[in-house]
């Protein structure tokens, strides 16, 4: 089978009444990780009526962002009414909870809003997803604190609200959804202006913007998006069944036993050198900027990559390993010539091919430097591939 190039577009798909896959996208066509698994999905309905509507609903939305120089991709959508008001949310398929601040520009308020109370089951399945069972009582209002993988952390209550989402054949529908409406929240920086203003979780768990569409039955449990390296172009993502999946997608097995999306893979080649990966997990991310392996993947790698006939460089707090040419690299495209393609081997004889501008980034000076990280130095217990 032929390989499928990385250099454009990357995917995640999620199937609901099949074998969990992902998908790869070919190019024609530490943040959040909390700690604890969730449970498995259970039915719960949520006041929408959805009879009227096709069973093959279709969103398309589109993503922005890029790599550098924001380390970022968002969406952006209508939440609340009278009138709804435009957010712009980070994707994130690492953690379940989408919310939005209380008090920052943007302020979060709404006419729709109505506060979720402790003894809701939407309220036991915000504290399945942040591990914090049983600290509410009865009708109090359903509290969260999410701890990231990056040590940030939100606080706030959960709340119902509108959203507005506008279906391919040009008709919109308004879910009514649970959010976090967050008094405490990761800052950018008092000098600094953020271009999201909070989180969309994508996760696995119940709580979930995916969970809670799909159990109120305004789409199938698929979804996917895409990122594109193309500067004017930064990607799109779908949910729903009405995609033309053939035409530019390629299944692969992922992990069902596991609460995070989760590849099985079956070897790494650098070049020519094949890499150990048995018995090792790698977690798709979205929310998090880079990639990481952990040991002794990681060394194996590092041990390949430094046979580049490059001078190696020091490298800063953010890129350790870093190499220099005869002269400043003034584009990713000239290390191609030092750097092979990383090439991730699933079952079933697929490849996807990751060339070294997307594994490498030049920093100012005009160094080329590894943008794959150890994860044995954060703690990381599994590999985890960053989607921006």
């Amino acid at each position: 089978m032929q390989p499928v190039t990385m250099a454009y577009l990357i995917a995640v798909v999620i199937l609901s009444e099949l074998p969990s896959f992902s998908a790869l996208i070919n190019s024609s066509s530490p943040s959040a990780i909390p700690g604890k698994p969730v449970s498995p999905l259970v039915e719960e309905t949520m006041g929408n009526t959805v009879d009227e509507l096709p069973p093959s609903n279709f969103v398309n939305i589109p993503v922005f962002g890029d790599v550098y120089p924001n380390g970022f991709y968002y969406v952006s959508i209508k939440i609340g009414n009278k009138p709804p008001n435009r957010y712009n949310l980070d994707i994130d398929t690492g953690s379940d909870v989408t919310w939005l601040p209380k008090g920052r520009y943007p302020r979060y308020e709404s006419h729709s809003i109505r506060y979720v109370r402790c003894n809701e089951p939407r309220c036991t399945d915000l504290h399945e997803s942040t591990s914090r069972e049983g600290e509410c009582k009865n009708t109090e209002r359903c509290h969260y604190e999410i701890n990231y993988q990056d040590e940030t952390t939100t606080k706030g209550f959960l709340v119902t609200d509108s959203f507005t989402l506008h279906l391919k054949e040009g008709s919109s529908i308004h879910p009514t959804l649970a959010i976090g409406r967050s008094y405490k929240y990761p800052s950018k920086g008092p000098n600094s202006q953020s271009k999201t203003h909070g989180m969309l979780g994508l996760g696995k768990g119940r709580i979930s913007i995916l969970s809670q569409l799909r159990h109120n039955r305004f789409f199938a449990n698929i979804f996917g998006h895409c990122l594109s390296s193309n500067p004017r172009v930064s990607g799109f993502m779908f949910i729903g069944k009405d995609f033309d999946y053939s035409r530019c997608l390629t299944w692969v097995p992922m992990s069902s036993d596991v609460p995070l999306y989760s590849l099985a893979m079956d070897e790494i080649v650098y070049g020519d050198e094949q890499l150990l990966v048995s018995n090792q997990d790698f977690v798709l991310d979205s929310g998090t900027t880079h990639t990481y392996f952990i040991d002794p993947l990681y060394q194996q790698l590092l041990s390949v990559v430094t046979k580049t006939p490059l001078q190696k460089t020091p490298g800063d707090v953010g890129y350790r390993h870093c190499w220099k040419g005869t002269k400043p690299f003034d584009s990713i495209s000239d290390i191609r010539s030092y750097f092979p393609t990383l090439k991730l081997k699933f079952g079933e004889g697929r490849v996807m091919e990751i060339p070294p501008d997307n594994y490498f980034i030049i920093r100012g000076i005009g160094d080329a430097c590894l943008a794959i990280f150890n994860g044995s130095d954060i703690k990381l217990s599994f590999n985890l591939i960053g989607g921006n």
